[in-house]
């Protein structure tokens, strides 16, 4: 009975630090839609996006449209800026109170 309770306390002890340990690195963020057509499109690597660029994208991307979401008035449409024109452009619009 003895030598069981030794074992027993001998296999705890060495098993605990196996089930102590944390994992080291941290998953990856999965990149968004917008993420991934912003990269694929930014065919200059110049990290932001001409109207010419959002054009492939969108053909219907009127230049109007792109100063509303071009916050720094560059004339390109950095990844923050196009995320907040997709989400604007695959969000429906909110109803009117009572509707």
């Amino acid at each position: 009975m003895m030598k069981m309770i030794v074992a027993s306390a001998a296999l705890a002890a060495f098993a605990a630090p196996a089930f102590a340990q944390q994992p080291t690195t941290t998953p990856a963020k999965p990149k968004s839609m917008a993420e991934d057509m912003f990269t694929k499109h930014d065919t200059d690597k110049n990290g932001g996006l001409s109207i010419a660029e959002v054009k492939v994208v969108d053909a219907t991307a009127a230049t109007a449209d792109f100063d509303t979401y071009d916050a720094d008035k560059d004339k390109a449409l950095s990844k923050a800026e196009f995320a907040m024109r997709a989400e604007a452009k695959t969000t429906p619009p909110a109803s009117a109170p009572g509707e």
